[in-house]
């Protein structure tokens, strides 16, 4: 965040809290999207720990349950594509939600030459 909208709030009259609720934070909304989806990505996608820790069958995560479908000898590639489209499609939602609020907020804030 360029310090010169800073000094020019604090010319302006603006508390520190006031640059913090009023500059800071809505500059910095798109790095806190892009901190969230990539959040619920990797924790959507969490493979290593949910093998490791969950040993109950019914408290398997999607991505340890896609794990079934390949076998030693044989996969069961019809079954197996149709779960990667369920599994994938709660974070095609999540991104296309918050795909314009990122363009949009790359374009704020910008400081003239």
């Amino acid at each position: 965040m360029p310090g010169e909208i800073f000094e020019a709030a604090c010319i302006d009259g603006c508390s520190i809290y006031g640059c913090f609720i009023r500059i800071a934070l809505p500059l910095s909304r798109v790095g806190m999207f892009v901190a969230g989806i990539m959040t619920f990505v990797g924790n959507w996608n969490e493979l290593l720990l949910a093998m490791v820790f969950i040993s109950d069958v019914a408290k398997k995560t999607l991505p340890v349950t896609l794990t079934y479908f390949v076998g030693p000898y044989a996969t069961n590639y019809v079954q197996m594509f149709a779960a990667i489209i369920i599994a994938i499609a709660p974070t095609v939602i999540v991104y296309s939600i918050f795909s314009n609020q990122i363009v949009d907020g790359l374009t704020t804030g910008a400081v003239k030459g």
